[in-house]
C-alpha cells in the first residue's frame, strides 16, 4: 500500500509547526510517530522499550 504524497507546502507547514513545539512536546510527537510505526513493524518495540527506559532514567 503506497501512501499518498503530501503537497510540499503541506509538509513545510507541518515542519514549521513542529519547530514551534517545546522539546517535551516534540518528544510526545515523536513517540506518537513511533507508536504508529509499531503497528507496522513490531521490531520497533525493542526500540520503544529502550526509549522508555532512557526517559525514566532522566527523571
Amino acid at each position: 500500500m503506497k501512501r499518498r504524497q503530501q503537497p510540499p507546502e503541506d509538509k513545510q507547514r507541518l515542519i514549521l509547526q513542529f519547530l514551534k513545539l517545546s522539546p517535551a512536546e516534540r518528544m510526545r510527537y515523536a513517540t506518537g510517530f513511533v507508536d504508529s510505526a509499531l503497528r507496522v513493524n513490531p521490531d520497533l518495540l525493542k526500540y520503544r522499550a529502550a526509549l522508555n527506559a532512557r526517559e525514566r532514567s532522566k527523571r
